[in-house]
């Protein structure tokens, strides 16, 4: 019996650090207090307002823009990571 392939997980270290850098700082915490794992509005309490600056932010920080409709799809730390890596690679 052949198991099937999975493809492996991209690399979002580079990613995670910008997006926990700029959550904890838009949080005024430090950074080890949030973690990829961590919802955005229900952890975190980032707003849709919240989730906009940062979207800026993370553009302003790596020239990336992350769409607004892909900004609210993502529900955790880990998610945002994943779609700033998304979008970067277009």
């Amino acid at each position: 019996m052949h198991e099937a392939a999975v493809s492996p997980s991209p690399d979002l270290t580079p990613e995670l650090q910008v997006v926990r850098h700029l959550v904890a700082t838009r949080l005024e915490r430090p950074i080890d207090e949030v973690v990829p794992a961590q919802r955005l509005m229900s952890d975190l309490r980032l707003g849709l307002l919240g989730l906009a600056v940062l979207a800026l932010e993370v553009e302003d920080v790596t020239g990336v823009l992350v769409p607004f409709d892909a900004l609210t799809r993502a529900v955790t730390v880990e998610d945002l990571a994943r779609a700033l890596h998304a979008y970067r690679r277009k």
